[in-house]
């Protein structure tokens, strides 16, 4: 496998299944260093998450730190459906600052009653 930043197919590659290992999330990060790559890398992270629901918390803050908030707040909320382990985090979580202020989240927050 090359660098992540080599193209677009390479960043699909990453999506691919392989476990549950963090790693392709790592490239995924460091290929929408350069814009022009984020579409495909938030596609193949849509793909890893329909893959891995495990997953689904790096996702959000994935989706959060890109700005693709909407699709953050989606996942959130399904998660909160499924009863995910990772909510009570959600309050704290550094990676979901960019989140604080939409309401979608506090409501969450507030459910959960979380700080």
């Amino acid at each position: 496998m090359g660098h992540p930043l080599a193209g677009e197919g390479e960043i699909h590659r990453w999506a691919e299944p392989g476990g549950l290992d963090p790693t392709p999330w790592l490239a995924l990060a460091a290929a929408v260093a350069d814009p022009a790559r984020r579409p495909a890398a938030l596609r193949a992270a849509g793909e890893m998450v329909a893959r891995r629901g495990i997953w689904q918390s790096f996702a959000v803050q994935f989706y959060a730190q890109l700005g693709a908030h909407d699709r953050a707040l989606d996942l959130l909320e399904q998660m909160h459906q499924q009863r995910s382990g990772y909510l009570p985090h959600i309050g704290t979580d550094p990676a979901l600052e960019p989140l604080r202020s939409d309401p979608r989240l506090q409501r969450l927050v507030r459910e959960l009653k979380l700080p």
